[in-house]
């Protein structure tokens, strides 16, 4: 896992060569690397919190071959899905949504059935921390929580495909600087964003409270309030989206 996140480092950092020393944009005047880079950066950061994970939830390979082959799934589909985009970006046309021809149109849904591969691998980390938990009960709460709302995250994703045929929702400008998010009206990719990240999140506070020396009692208390707060604006952040409202236009 960790030569995994080396690697996605690695080829992030080459993205980001080659888009100082290519010229070439996409339709939509986007750098063609620039797709390939974020998604080389995502990866590195979800192999290194695979790593994390592992040794969060005190993890030992022979009795927990099911939650090391969950985490190698996951990192077999983000090489395919890196490849996919960094395909497209060397051909110079976008990436998602592109059906212009049989070939575009095979590569996405090849992407497409990556994001059903990340959920079996939550489920077979879920499963495992169920079947044989670890020393920290608070902290394999934690982990759950982060799978299923990463989950929801990614049914976001799945939606853009299925229903909206995009990201966007209504009519939007701006864009936010290396992200490409529109800055004002609907856009779904916000929400995924921090559905997803709540493998990170969660986890994080849960190992934070048990770092603590308060009472089991309010531990337990805290993580329930972190994560409903968490909850509250991955819902809140998705209405919006939904509605053909930014988040942005509200907080600044």
């Amino acid at each position: 896992m960790l030569r995994g996140a080396f690697i996605s480092g690695g080829l992030a950092l080459a993205f980001a060569v080659a888009s100082l020393l290519d010229p070439r944009v996409l339709p939509t005047g986007e750098d063609v690397w620039l797709k390939p880079l974020r998604f080389a950066l995502a990866f590195a950061v979800h192999a290194l919190t695979l790593a994390w994970l592992w040794r969060l939830a005190d993890r030992h390979p022979e009795s927990d071959r099911l939650f090391d082959l969950a985490c190698r799934l996951q990192l077999a589909v983000m090489v395919v899905e890196l490849a996919c985009v960094a395909l497209q970006g060397a051909r110079g046309v976008p990436s998602h949504f592109n059906v212009a021809d049989p070939f575009d149109a095979a590569v996405f849904t090849i992407m497409g059935i990556g994001t059903y591969g990340l959920f079996i691998g939550y489920a077979g980390m879920a499963l495992n921390l169920l079947l044989r938990p670890g020393p920290s009960r608070l902290i394999d709460l934690g982990i759950l929580c982060g799978l299923a709302l990463s989950v929801a995250g990614g049914l976001v994703d799945v939606a853009m495909v299925a229903v909206f045929n995009g990201h966007g929702v209504g009519p939007g400008g701006g864009e936010l600087a290396f992200f490409g998010w529109r800055i004002s009206g609907g856009d779904l990719r916000v929400p995924h964003f921090v559905g997803i990240h709540a493998l990170q999140a969660l986890p994080a506070i849960a190992w934070l409270l048990s770092r603590t020396t308060a009472l089991a009692s309010i531990r337990w208390i805290g993580f329930a309030g972190g994560s409903s707060a968490y909850l509250a604006a991955f819902a809140a952040i998705l209405a919006l989206a939904l509605e053909g409202r930014s988040v942005f236009e509200i907080v600044r």
